[in-house]
């Protein structure tokens, strides 16, 4: 299959938050190549406190998609990392506390995969690690 580069207009109604953040979507979408699974623009944006939240845009019909969350609200924690070719996606929550006694800090890790035929992200597997600072 050939991949074009024209994008398809980015369709608002198919998502209810989309409208919200029309002007944020679609500076991302005009500025940002394909930057995941091969035809999608992952946009993301600050919600305060440290948090991020983001949505998924198909270039080839403009269908909005969520971005995955664990925890029922619609951030996805405070890291994102993507691939033009791939369809893993791992988001990041660093915990603000410190761990007692240390000056470290938990980040819990999550790995997403996209189900491309159900158009949906599963969840891989998630995993803790300890920064340091």
């Amino acid at each position: 299959m050939k991949k074009s580069s024209t994008k398809h207009p980015i369709d608002f109604a198919s998502n209810s938050r989309a409208p919200q953040y029309k002007t944020v979507i679609s500076k991302q979408y005009d500025t940002t190549s394909i930057n995941f699974g091969g035809y999608y623009i992952i946009a993301v944006w600050g919600c305060g406190s440290g948090c991020r939240e983001g949505v998924m845009i198909d270039t080839r019909d403009g269908i909005v998609y969520n971005l995955p969350t664990k925890k029922g609200y619609f951030d996805f924690g405070n890291g994102i990392e993507n691939y033009s070719n791939s369809v893993l996606l791992i988001t990041s929550y660093t915990h603000s506390e410190y761990i007692p006694n240390t000056t470290n800090r938990e980040v819990e890790i999550t790995y997403w995969l996209w189900n491309e035929s159900a158009k949906e992200f599963v969840n891989y597997t998630t995993s803790n690690k300890i920064i340091k600072e």
